[in-house]
């Protein structure tokens, strides 16, 4: 959908480009450069530290299921939640990558996960402040360009068949059943003006 000078809401996690988020400023989110949250899982790496050595997590389970680490309670407690970590980010990683897959074939006029900010509606935002972990700031913004409203119901960042995650995609770009609107997500492509500090 196009907007023009629609307020929302943007919840920002702190990061390299915090020095832009001033009062005043404009942020140009049309040249689908890639953001913050694919440059994570773009880099992802998990390793995992046996003694004083840091192995790729395939070796370091190789280790451990070889050398029988995971007997010891406080092994199994540390391996258990770091395999738990790495599921969910891994998990994560294949979501967005098929999400991204079925929005580049089937709605390439939609804002990208890859590249957009996302914000929400002053209804949404005490859902997404109790969603969104780590230093944050709100600020009241401005937007022109394009959106996309979306429910957050099909992004469990679980490990699931390809097909199921397909499936997801389609119901987010296209909206089909319906939404929360407390639990929506609005990505945006466009000029945003940053109106004001809320908390």
């Amino acid at each position: 959908m196009n907007v023009k000078k629609q307020t929302y809401y943007h919840i920002h996690r702190k990061n390299e480009f915090s020095h832009l988020w001033n009062v005043g400023n404009k942020i140009n989110f049309t040249t689908r450069k890639e953001n913050v949250f694919n440059k994570y899982y773009n880099n992802y790496y998990p390793r995992l530290k046996i003694g004083d050595t840091v192995y790729p997590m395939t070796q370091a389970l190789d280790i451990i299921l070889k050398q029988e680490l995971y007997s010891n309670a406080e092994n199994a407690k540390f391996i258990v939640e770091n395999m738990q970590s790495v599921t969910r980010e891994l998990a994560i990683y294949i979501r967005e990558n098929i999400f991204e897959e079925i929005r580049a074939n089937y709605f390439p006029t939609l804002p990208s996960r890859k590249s957009c900010l996302w914000v929400c509606r002053e209804e949404s935002l005490n859902f997404w402040k109790k969603e969104i972990t780590g230093e944050c700031q709100i600020y009241e913004v401005s937007v022109t360009g394009v959106t996309h409203c979306a429910d957050q119901k099909y992004l469990p960042a679980e490990v699931l068949p390809c097909e199921i995650i397909r499936e997801n995609a389609f119901n987010y770009w296209t909206g089909a059943d319906g939404f929360n609107p407390i639990e929506e997500e609005i990505l945006v492509e466009g000029i945003v003006d940053i109106i004001r500090r809320v908390d």
